[in-house]
């Protein structure tokens, strides 16, 4: 999908995410439908273009995907978190085409990722979704968020990663992947349960991009009762249990 191009002075375009904001607000809150945002363009709405590509792009990757999308809403009402002008123009277009999509459907899920830190995801959801544990909260990669935008995230591991150290599951990605970090991971992973009561990863675990003082790549899985698990085994350890996570790229 091609990206509408906005033109016009600092000030105009200053009220373009206002808009923006606005329409990704009422979207979430059910008070825009797709009729009413039609109307709103056939009417010459100066914000017409804007409108209707937060009202029909996004909308049809929601069709797409089906359970396996989790837009803007869905970070609202379980992260509690404000829609603020970055997040309403990060989130505005989506950066998969429909071909990306409609292939990815069924085993990777289209997240509206916020980019919060890993430990704030812990805190907002609370830490009995989370095994009893705190050796990483010193890492920086637990405490540092990332820019916000759209991320399209396996649900499951590499196929056939398992049983492999990391430099051989590393020869498994294609081209258009990349290893997610663990705030992605564990984003996805609780949004999608307190969305779709589904635990990914429940019984195996997946390799992130980060890693721990040894320089060894931090995993995480095992997303049982007792909450999801954060490791660190060595990178030449194979196991039948760990496998490699993966994103698609934007």
């Amino acid at each position: 999908m091609r990206k509408n191009k906005m033109v016009g002075s600092v000030s105009e375009q200053s009220g373009i995410l206002g808009v923006v904001k606005e329409i990704v607000r009422q979207l979430c809150d059910g008070e825009l439908t797709k009729e009413q945002g039609q109307l709103i363009i056939e009417h010459h709405n100066p914000f017409a273009k804007v409108i209707g590509m937060v009202s029909s792009v996004v909308e049809r990757a929601r069709e797409i995907m089906g359970r396996n999308f989790l837009g803007v809403d869905a970070v609202v009402r379980r992260f509690r978190v404000s829609v603020t002008d970055e997040i309403a123009k990060a989130f505005s277009v989506i950066p998969f085409a429909e071909e990306v999509l409609k292939a990815a459907k069924n085993d990777h899920i289209l997240v509206a990722d916020f980019g919060n830190s890993f430990l704030d995801i812990r805190d907002k959801v609370g830490r009995g979704l989370f095994y009893d544990q705190n050796w990483y909260d010193s890492y920086r990669w637990a405490r540092e968020g990332e820019a916000p935008q759209w991320r399209l995230i396996r649900k499951d591991a590499v196929p056939d990663s398992f049983n492999k150290n990391w430099g051989e599951q590393q020869s498994l990605l294609q081209a258009n992947e990349v290893v997610p970090r663990v705030r992605q991971m564990a984003y996805v992973i609780m949004l999608n349960y307190l969305e779709n009561n589904e635990r990914l990863f429940e019984h195996t675990w997946v390799r992130t991009l980060a890693v721990d003082s040894h320089g060894a790549h931090v995993n995480l899985g095992l997303f049982d009762i007792s909450g999801l698990n954060v490791g660190d085994w060595c990178d030449y350890y194979r196991s039948s249990l760990i496998g490699l996570a993966s994103a698609r790229k934007s």
